[in-house]
């Protein structure tokens, strides 16, 4: 991997998608309130459904992981940054959820008292697979941060999700 300047996030399009959803189906509840005469009904369940709405969604705009060289800087969801260098990386975890309709795949990254996690919705998170495999084969993370399955699933994103 040449470039090892990149940006993992959750996809804005389709976090924008959401919000535009729930928007219209909110709206229309309150319409619904405001017909029937029920004006402080109406306003209090879109002031409620505004503000759980932003309380859900928001976080997701805030999270990203910026890596640049071997350095890596994270935001997280409650807008807290901190950055680490490749190298004080102690465990590397990769996991699989088994949802209704699809898998849902992590890489875990533990740093010093921090738990990074990043799942396959992200947008560079094959990016991210193939830097970490990168980076253990160059010998710059510690040889038993990553296990042997860890490395073929890890192996498996980076070709699944590049």
């Amino acid at each position: 991997m040449a470039n090892s300047e990149f940006k993992v996030v959750y996809d804005k399009k389709d976090l924008t998608v959401t919000v535009l959803c729930l928007f219209l189906i909110e709206l229309v509840s309150v319409l619904i309130f405001l017909m029937w005469d029920h004006i402080r009904l109406g306003i209090f369940t879109a002031a409620y459904s505004f503000l759980l709405d932003f309380f859900i969604l928001f976080p997701s705009y805030m999270f990203y992981v910026k890596v640049h060289g071997t350095d890596i800087e994270v935001r997280t969801k409650l807008g807290r940054k901190y950055d680490f260098h490749i190298s004080e990386i102690e465990r590397v975890v990769c996991s699989k959820t088994y949802g209704k309709y699809k898998i849902f795949s992590d890489i875990d990254i533990k740093v010093n008292s921090k738990d990074l996690c990043v799942g396959s919705e992200m947008t560079g998170f094959g990016k991210l697979a193939e830097y970490l495999l990168e980076k253990y084969k160059n010998g710059e993370i510690n040889e038993r941060a990553i296990s042997e399955s860890c490395q073929k699933e890890l192996l498996r994103y980076k070709n699944k999700f590049a």
